[in-house]
């Protein structure tokens, strides 16, 4: 009785079991079969063909993969054990997308300044002394070879420099305008909050918490008048002596980048220059040496702009 009872389970069961195997998949052989054909059907294919994860290439239309490097070879798959990956076809590229390097703001206004090729690293190497933010600042920077009346120019925003002139004294020139002018009058600046200071950039006034301002207090009472105590040989050449403080800091800048031996020699012996030596350390300070200036011979040269040194490659 109770083995009859049991009868029509089993044949539930049994029926059950049939009706699940007709809804299964194809087999694990066909699969593979199929996969190493190439016919594996659209409910049981692939997402993208398998590679080898450590070739770091991706095949075929997906638009958020982007490279940067050029692939010179396409890589082919390594088999794995479960033979479902398939070799990539030569002729199946790769998604690349080049992307063109961004110049950089010396490059652009390099590029921008009418400067010949044979002069260009020596004006990238100068002007890359500047600081970025001071750098952001340059809006006109040009190099001219028609004969110009002066052999340099600076101001607010801008450099003019010869480019007739021999690349030693073309260094010395951008030093002068572009480290020395450029940088007092653009970069370095006072809040008029701080009052008016003695001293005029022209029309323009400069401001009392201007940093330049101290150092053109050393020998200068305003922008017009040396001190009546100032003496040559406090300056550190005859030009930065005859002309006005614009012109004594840029020809001591010049020195500093150029005759930095001389500059510590000649101050141990002036506390003046001594003065303008720490206030260039201050605020112009320089992060490497850039030239080797002759030994001090004891002649006080009329422009800074002319005289020798080795230039160090940067």
């Amino acid at each position: 009785m109770q083995k009859n009872a049991l009868q029509p389970l089993a044949l539930i069961l049994f029926v059950t079991i049939f009706s699940v195997a007709l809804c299964l998949p194809t087999s694990v052989a066909q699969l593979r079969s199929a996969a190493s054909n190439g016919t594996v059907g659209a409910e049981h294919a692939l997402p993208f063909p398998r590679t080898d994860l450590a070739a770091r290439v991706i095949y075929g239309p997906r638009r958020h993969q982007v490279r940067v490097r050029p692939v010179k070879e396409t890589v082919m798959a390594t088999p794995v054990n479960d033979g479902l990956s398939r070799a990539v076809p030569r002729d199946e590229q790769p998604l690349l997308m080049e992307i063109p390097a961004t110049k950089t703001r010396l490059q652009t206004i390099l590029d921008q300044s009418g400067i010949h090729e044979a002069q260009r690293p020596l004006a990238e190497a100068v002007l890359s002394l500047l600081d970025p933010a001071c750098l952001e600042k340059l809006q006109t920077f040009s190099v001219l070879y028609d004969n110009p009346k002066h052999r340099g120019l600076a101001g607010r925003g801008v450099i003019l420099v010869s480019g007739t002139v021999p690349d030693q004294e073309f260094i010395g020139l951008l030093m002068h305008e572009g480290l020395g002018h450029f940088r007092d009058i653009t970069c370095l600046t006072g809040d008029e909050k701080s009052g008016a200071s003695a001293f005029r950039d022209g029309e323009d006034v400069i401001y009392n918490d201007d940093p330049s301002v101290e150092f053109y207090k050393i020998s200068w009472e305003n922008d017009k008048t040396r001190k009546s105590t100032a003496v040559r040989r406090q300056f550190v050449t005859g030009y930065a002596y005859q002309a006005d403080n614009f012109e004594d800091l840029a020809e001591s800048v010049t020195y500093y980048m150029t005759q930095e031996h001389a500059f510590r020699v000649r101050a141990e012996k002036s506390s003046i220059l001594a003065k303008k030596l720490a206030w260039l350390e201050k605020y112009m300070p320089k992060k490497d040496a850039v030239a080797e200036g002759t030994p001090w011979d004891g002649k006080i040269a009329w422009d800074a702009t002319k005289l020798g040194f080795q230039w160090i490659a940067q």
